[in-house]
């Protein structure tokens, strides 16, 4: 990998390095002409899951978690933003947080003041009742959140979760970089659909926000990236134990975002011989078993800032197809 990206760098002719920090990203592109499985070539995921978003505004779903012991997942009352929410299907825990802890990892770009705000719901007759949970932010002390701002509280979403010992929403100072959320139950029944994370100059949460990205591992130089591979719905047909699979890396063509069509699908990347190579072949077990390739990505600060286009082939005698493309851009945050 190391040779191939100074290679690569050697003939390209996009833009010098600039000295400010520049973040690495990928996007995944989706041929023009003929369509490659989704999923078959992905960044992958950084475990645990951490939730970044370039404007600071950090929108959380509960659902793109795991629900663990008493927490349920349920879609029955609407309201709910993304697919579902999250409901506390265990016994008051008044006294006791840190009870099947969902956490939240999520990364700020920017030090400011910002503001939590969980889309929260509550249906028990008694609004005094069935509205709280516990939560934690970066490993402090336990605090009570409700939301129960009187009768006309109870069967209805709202952004309006509070501190308890304040009886406000909560506010905090927060550095750049990665902080947790952490969620655990308190009352029965009630509900969680999101947690944004919001500078207090914007202070209001909106339904219609997409949930942030998902870091996934990045590009930067020093570093090494990883990508699955994979024929998630078996649209290639390949026989597993017998198909390999192989990632590729080059320029962008003539004819970008799209590629030029041939038999096999279309080929994204242009560069000596269609791409370079990045590493070796690998057996392909089936759908749903995706296989990881890697790349050590030089440290070398002339490649910041510098685009890549690579795409995975899957191969087997007499078969061989394209993926979708992943478009990197190496940074050195």
């Amino acid at each position: 990998m190391k040779s191939t990206l100074c290679v690569l760098f050697a003939l390209s002719s996009l833009a010098a390095f600039d000295s400010a920090q520049t973040p690495g990203t990928t996007q995944v592109i989706v041929p023009c002409t003929q369509p490659a499985p989704a999923g078959s070539i992905v960044p992958q995921t950084v475990l645990p899951l951490t939730y970044v978003d370039p404007n600071n505004v950090v929108v959380m779903e509960m659902e793109s978690q795991q629900p663990i012991g008493d927490w349920v997942e349920e879609s029955i009352v609407s309201g709910y933003g993304g697919d579902s929410y999250f409901r506390w299907n265990g016994p008051n825990l008044f006294g006791t947080p840190n009870v099947d802890t969902l956490t939240f990892n999520f990364e700020l770009s920017a030090a400011d003041t910002y503001v939590i705000r969980m889309h929260v719901r509550h249906d028990n007759p008694d609004w005094t009742e069935g509205n709280d949970c516990w939560v934690r932010l970066d490993g402090g002390t336990w605090e009570k959140v409700y939301n129960n701002t009187g009768p006309g509280s109870v069967g209805v979403w709202s952004f309006d979760a509070l501190y308890d010992d304040t009886d406000s929403l909560p506010i905090h100072d927060l550095d750049a970089g990665t902080h947790t959320f952490e969620v655990s139950g308190r009352s029965t029944d009630f509900l969680i659909d999101r947690i944004h994370v919001l500078p207090t100059s914007i202070f209001q949460a909106q339904l219609s926000d997409p949930q942030s990205d998902v870091l996934r591992a990045r590009p930067i130089i020093g570093q090494t990236m990883k990508v699955e591979i994979d024929d998630p719905q078996d649209t290639f047909g390949m026989t597993p134990g017998v198909a390999r699979t192989a990632w590729y890396v080059g320029l962008p063509g003539s004819s970008y975002p799209c590629g030029r069509p041939t038999q096999f699908g279309e080929l994204l990347i242009t560069g000596p011989g269609g791409g370079v190579r990045l590493g070796a072949f690998k057996t392909w077990m089936g759908p749903g078993q995706p296989n990881v390739h890697k790349a050590d990505i030089p440290n070398n600060i002339n490649l910041v800032g510098m685009t890549f286009i690579s795409q995975a082939i899957m191969v087997q005698p007499t078969k061989l197809r394209y993926a979708e493309g992943l478009e990197i851009t190496i940074g050195d945050i």
